[in-house]
């Protein structure tokens, strides 16, 4: 009888063990289908994980998975571990995570209204999510995201960024759609040489933004969507707009401080390529002054000038190379007579531009003067 009797507290013990250390630590509230997929999705709430907590028996059933609600501070490797292979598509709400681990199994992470502000990964290249949301967070740079080549849609507005650089989505090939929208960027690195070429869709309203310059090298065949509302914009460069942006469909330019002159140039534009603009509630009042307007037109002359020098330029080489000697000297007179022709140009509108701006303060002095006696 002692023996029966050992043997069987050992087998109780054996399963009360396995029992209790297969048990989900939580439970789903509910289990529902997933919009994107067959598989099952497991609806968790009020889940609170910290270092007293005994991950060992943290078991994330096999399913997709949406945590609502509680405290996962430190959702790092050890916490995403608990999760298995099968679970592509993770959503974490008002969890209050700051460090958040991205399993390479994951195709579809929304980690949002919480307070990231660290973002890991053990190997870009083995990563596969393409739709990574990490909205209402504590982001204050997006530097992290530029190997992850398998992004598709990327969303980080209502965080901390302060400042981006193209340069750092320049391997995001895939890329649709980026949302950079209610941050607090003040400028944008436009240095380098940048086109998405599947980029669809670019937010970056309700910022800091004064100068928006696309620069030179920047091309976006097949962006259809852009947002650039709600920030400090008086100007757009009217013709790197048209030559970055040649699909473009719509456009919100609203709420910004637009100088008048430069608002009617950029409308002019849009209208003639048949853009949809949206509109907003109320129209906000652009403000006259012609000094700004003729300094912030000058980019756009200057880059004109500068294209048409780099077209002519890369013609006269393309001929170079199926003309003779003779046919070359020839040429080479024909682009010096052009270069001449050239410099009288923007010496000529150098002059004009110097004589008007001339003119314009010796205007603004006087206002500024009259406007001094007056309140004396």
């Amino acid at each position: 009888m002692d023996l029966q009797s050992s043997i069987l507290t050992t087998i109780l013990t054996f399963i009360i063990f396995f029992h209790t250390a297969s048990t989900w630590l939580f439970n789903c509230k509910r289990i529902d289908f997933g919009v994107y997929t067959v598989q099952k999705n497991c609806i968790l709430e009020n889940v609170f994980i910290n270092n007293e907590t005994t991950l060992f028996r943290v078991f994330f059933p096999p399913v997709d998975l949406e945590i609502n609600y509680g405290s996962i501070r430190n959702f790092d490797r050890a916490v995403a571990s608990r999760m298995s292979n099968k679970t592509k598509r993770l959503t974490v709400t008002h969890s209050e995570v700051e460090r958040f681990f991205l399993r390479d199994t994951l195709e579809y992470a929304e980690i949002i209204h919480n307070r990231i502000r660290t973002v890991e990964f053990d190997s870009a290249a083995q990563l596969k999510v393409w739709m990574l949301r990490l909205n209402y967070n504590q982001l204050l740079d997006a530097t992290f995201v530029s190997e992850i080549q398998t992004l598709v849609i990327l969303g980080l507005n209502n965080n901390l960024i302060t400042s981006v650089s193209w340069n750092m989505f320049s391997k995001l090939k895939r890329l649709k759609t980026l949302d950079l929208g209610n941050n607090l960027i003040k400028e944008i690195d436009f240095r380098g040489y940048l086109q998405l070429p599947s980029l669809r869709r670019l937010v970056l309203a309700g910022n800091n933004i004064v100068h928006f310059d696309l620069g030179n090298n920047v091309v976006m065949r097949d962006l259809k969507d852009f947002n650039i509302s709600m920030n400090q914009i008086s100007t757009l460069n009217t013709f790197s707009l048209e030559r970055s942006f040649p699909t473009i469909e719509e456009v919100d330019l609203n709420y910004n401080p637009w100088n008048c002159g430069r608002q009617m140039q950029v409308n002019s534009l849009l209208m003639f390529k048949r853009v949809k603009r949206h509109l907003a509630p109320m129209k906000v009042v652009c403000h006259e002054n012609y000094l700004e307007q003729m300094a912030l037109s000058a980019p756009d002359g200057i880059d004109k000038l500068v294209n048409r020098f780099n077209l002519t330029q890369n013609l006269r080489l393309e001929r170079l190379q199926m003309q003779s000697i003779d046919e070359r000297l020839i040429s080479a007179q024909i682009r010096i007579g052009f270069l001449n022709l050239i410099s009288k140009e923007i010496s000529a509108a150098s002059n004009e531009l110097v004589r008007k701006t001339t003119q314009l303060y010796e205007l603004n002095s006087l206002r500024m003067s009259r406007n001094i006696n007056m309140h004396s």
